[in-house]
């Protein structure tokens, strides 16, 4: 922060969203870093299957196996970790939203991360399609909000809402219950709702897709 001049503000931001690293999350002593999000991995009870730790952000387990990009010393660095609720409705949420926008650039789409100051999540062909990714853990959750305001979506021709994989890997019945509790009229019934895994797979298959 001293060396790159950082105002006061910007200091009570990160006293406010970090906590220094306590020793529960130090793995044989150093702080193991996740290869693909790179959030601090964490001791987990299976200790022969997940000797490094295991990364706590659920949308970036099952994707691949536990890997260490790096270890962290705790005596040579002041080390620091987001706070549970950062990584829990930030994080997590971010790794879908750069999966499927990272997929849509891989299919030479045009598409946009959080435009228009955010009105959605990825916008594909300007307002053509709009993309929200959702990970609340209860879909009753989820459609009542829904019901309420589907937010910026409304300003999109085609709206989808892509639901994480992990979510419905635990519950399987995650999108039924998630599209009986919509009401059959007004905003909300003008979604259409996929697992991530399905929109990436979906934008693969859209014209001019993987052309340059």
């Amino acid at each position: 922060m001293l060396e790159n001049d950082l105002t006061p503000l910007q200091g009570m931001i990160i006293d406010r969203f970090f906590d220094l690293l306590p020793d529960i999350w130090l793995i044989d002593g150093l702080a193991n870093r996740c290869a693909y999000c790179g959030t601090l991995m964490r001791l987990h009870p299976n200790n022969k299957l997940f000797p490094q730790g295991r990364c706590p952000i659920r949308q970036c387990i099952g994707h691949e196996l536990p890997k260490v990009s790096e270890k962290l010393d705790p005596n040579k660095d002041i080390l620091r970790i987001a706070k549970p609720q950062i990584l829990t409705y930030w994080t997590g949420p971010a790794i879908d939203e750069l999966a499927i926008f990272d997929s849509a650039k891989q299919s030479s789409l045009n598409a946009e991360l959080y435009p228009e100051s955010d009105l959605c999540d990825i916008a594909i062909n300007e307002r053509t399609i709009g993309i929200d990714a959702k990970s609340y853990t209860s879909p009753v959750t989820l459609g009542l909000r829904l019901n309420r305001s589907i937010g910026g979506l409304i300003y999109y021709r085609r709206r989808i809402l892509a639901v994480s994989d992990r979510l419905i890997e635990d519950n399987p019945s995650y999108i039924s219950t998630l599209k009986s509790t919509l009401e059959k009229k007004g905003d909300a019934a003008s979604l259409e709702i996929m697992s991530v895994s399905s929109v990436i797979e979906f934008l693969k298959k859209m014209p001019y897709a993987n052309q340059t």
